[in-house]
C-alpha cells in the first residue's frame, strides 16, 4: 500500500465512529514509517501505548475533569455526611487543580474501553490528602472518613474525540501534499505539515491518570509536583501513597 492509499484508508476509518481509534492510529504509525517522519512515529506510539513511563508529558487534550467527593464524620457529634462534594474552594490552587482535573496517560484502547462503560469510574484518594483537606477546608471539625474522585465517562469520550479530531486534521493536511509525498524532495514539506498540526499540542505538568478496570485492583498514588495518579474501578480498590 502506498502512502497516498494509506492516508485515504486512514481517513475513511477515522471518519467512521464505529472504527476503533487504535486501528486508525496503527495506520498513522505505518504512514510515519513510509514518510520517515520520526515525530509522527513517536506521537503515534505514545497515543497507542500510553504516556505512563515514557518520560513524555501528557498533551492538554488528554486532560479530564474529575469530581472529588468525601464522606465526613463530625468529630464531636458523630454526625455522618456521606457522598458530599469536596469543598475545594477553600484549598490552594495547586491542590485544588490536582483534585479536580487529571491528565489521562492510558493508551487509546484502554480509554476507548472506559468510554463505553455505563457508569462513571471512581478512585480512592490516599489518606494523607484527607488530613490536609480536612484542616484547610473543614476547620478540623470534621474528620474525612474517605475521599475519592469520580471520573465521568463523558470526559473520556471527549478525550477519544479530541484524539480522533487531531488525527483527521493531520491526515487531510498530509493528503493535500499529493501523490508524490514520499519523494525525498517532499520530506521538508511533510515535516512542516506534521509540525503545523502537532505544534499546538500543549503538555501538562504531572497529574497523569492511569485508569484500569477489574475486581480487587490495587493501585499506587504519588503526590507532589509531577506526580501521577493511577485510577481503578471495580471491587476492593485500594490506594497506597
Amino acid at each position: 500500500m502506498t502512502a497516498p492509499e494509506l492516508i485515504s484508508a486512514a481517513i475513511d476509518d477515522a471518519l467512521q465512529p464505529a472504527t476503533r481509534l487504535t486501528d486508525v492510529l496503527l495506520k498513522v504509525k505505518a504512514l510515519a514509517y513510509l514518510l520517515k517522519d520520526e515525530r509522527l512515529k513517536e506521537w503515534a506510539n505514545l497515543e497507542i501505548g500510553g504516556y505512563q513511563g515514557s518520560g513524555q508529558k501528557v498533551p492538554a487534550y488528554r486532560k479530564v475533569g474529575v469530581v472529588p467527593k468525601v464522606h465526613l464524620i463530625h468529630k464531636f457529634t458523630g454526625q455522618q455526611l456521606p457522598n458530599q462534594s469536596m469543598a475545594v474552594e477553600y484549598l490552594e490552587e495547586d491542590l485544588k487543580s490536582a483534585l479536580v482535573s487529571k491528565y489521562v496517560g492510558n493508551g487509546v484502547a484502554e480509554i476507548e474501553h472506559m468510554a463505553t462503560q455505563t457508569t462513571d469510574g471512581t478512585i480512592d484518594l490516599p489518606h494523607p490528602i484527607n488530613a490536609v483537606v480536612a484542616q484547610k477546608a473543614y476547620h478540623e471539625d470534621w474528620h474525612i472518613h474517605r475521599s475519592w474522585q469520580v471520573i465521568p465517562t463523558n470526559q473520556l469520550v471527549g478525550v477519544v474525540t479530541s484524539i480522533r479530531s487531531k488525527v483527521v486534521d493531520l491526515l487531510f493536511e498530509l493528503q493535500d501534499l499529493g501523490n508524490d509525498i514520499t519523494l525525498r524532495s517532499f520530506q521538508v514539506k511533510v515535516q512542516e505539515t506534521v509540525s503545523k498540526v502537532l505544534h499546538s499540542i500543549q503538555v501538562g505538568e504531572g497529574g497523569i491518570l492511569n485508569i484500569s478496570h477489574g475486581a480487587n485492583s490495587v493501585q499506587a498514588t504519588n503526590t507532589g509536583q509531577d506526580s501521577s495518579l493511577n485510577a481503578a474501578t471495580g471491587k476492593s480498590v485500594h490506594q497506597s501513597g
